[in-house]
């Protein structure tokens, strides 16, 4: 595995405690790590782009639906697929806007504070889980975002 070669060769990352996070291509890099490095290097791990986190169907796997019967979900697991479902229904239209109208999207957003403002601002509702950010906040993060990280 090229992963697995890079970091027996790199003996620096080695002496260290890792943090992964992946998405997209780095989802299957991150877990690839996290199986080989986990738990005496890589300390905690983040995922994103799981595909396959609505329970399964009687018609596509029969064998995973029945296990899943026989197995009740915990409330938690019930409320996180209850959200994978908000975000597959309602939550993911940026990803296709981004995905086939990006440079519709990016003069939109580069021509107007206001319309700028109102997507980080929605995407900050969205993806903390309806976290109910102050003012304050929102504008921090807001400015933090555009200024200081702008100028890296």
């Amino acid at each position: 595995m090229v992963i697995s070669n890079h970091c027996d060769h790199d003996r620096r990352m080695l002496t260290r405690h890792l943090v992964t996070q992946g998405g997209d291509w780095g989802y299957h890099i991150t877990r690839a790590m996290g199986f080989e490095y986990a738990p005496k290097y890589i300390k905690a791990q983040h995922i994103n782009n799981v595909l396959n986190s609505v329970p399964p169907k009687l018609t596509s796997n029969p064998i995973l639906w029945l296990q899943h019967q026989l197995s009740p979900y915990s409330q938690k697991e019930r409320e996180g697929i209850q959200r994978t479902e908000w975000f597959m229904n309602e939550g993911r239209g940026y990803n296709v806007l981004q995905g086939t109208k990006p440079q519709t999207l990016g003069y939109a957003l580069v021509d107007s504070p206001v319309a700028l403002l109102a997507w980080i601002l929605e995407k900050l509702h969205d993806w903390t889980d309806s976290y109910p950010w102050t003012d304050e906040e929102s504008k921090l993060y807001v400015f933090h975002t555009m200024f200081v990280c702008a100028n890296l």
